[in-house]
């Protein structure tokens, strides 16, 4: 790949935001664009210093403009266009790994929760557990399904309820 300038990460910045859709940059874009932001270090002048805090904020600004549109690539269950430098992958695939594991209310997708039955060993009036869900009021003797481990620590580990099975 040629040497990038200040002009090609310009124009890269601009086509970025002209569009909703992700363009194409080559693979070793980011590593180039950096070596160029070196080279102006280089430079001790004042118009270099400015120069390189510009590239410096634009490529920073572009990062951030395409995760923003790779976030919505995974929203819409999209594969990004190739190639794609690999910070840019590698987050597509981390985030993409992350959403398929949980749901929207952080718990792991229903085939893989475990309902666990408790039985409430003292009557108690509404609670609001580690999770922030509300429950309550309760008898003693009333049952209590959850798939939350923390929700079910707490209400053992203070005797409010015990296995559902005792």
């Amino acid at each position: 790949m040629e040497d990038l300038s200040y002009e090609s990460l310009w124009q890269a910045v601009y086509k970025e935001k002209k569009t909703n859709e992700i363009q194409t940059i080559p693979k070793t874009f980011y590593d180039d664009i950096e070596k160029y932001i070196e080279k102006l270090g280089k430079g001790e002048n004042e118009e270099t210093s400015e120069t390189k805090q510009n590239a410096i904020k634009l490529l920073e600004g572009l990062f951030e403009k395409r995760k923003q549109k790779i976030l919505i690539y995974i929203a819409h269950n999209k594969s990004l266009p190739q190639p794609m430098p690999p910070a840019e992958q590698k987050f597509y695939e981390l985030v993409s790994e992350d959403c398929n594991k949980t749901t929207l209310d952080g718990y792991k997708s229903s085939t893989e929760q475990k309902i666990t039955s408790l039985r409430v060993n003292k009557d108690i009036p509404e609670i609001i557990l580690p999770s922030g869900k509300k429950i309550g009021p309760y008898k003693a003797g009333d049952k209590v399904n959850t798939d939350n481990m923390e929700d079910i620590s707490f209400l053992k580990s203070t005797e409010i309820c015990i296995d559902g099975q005792e």
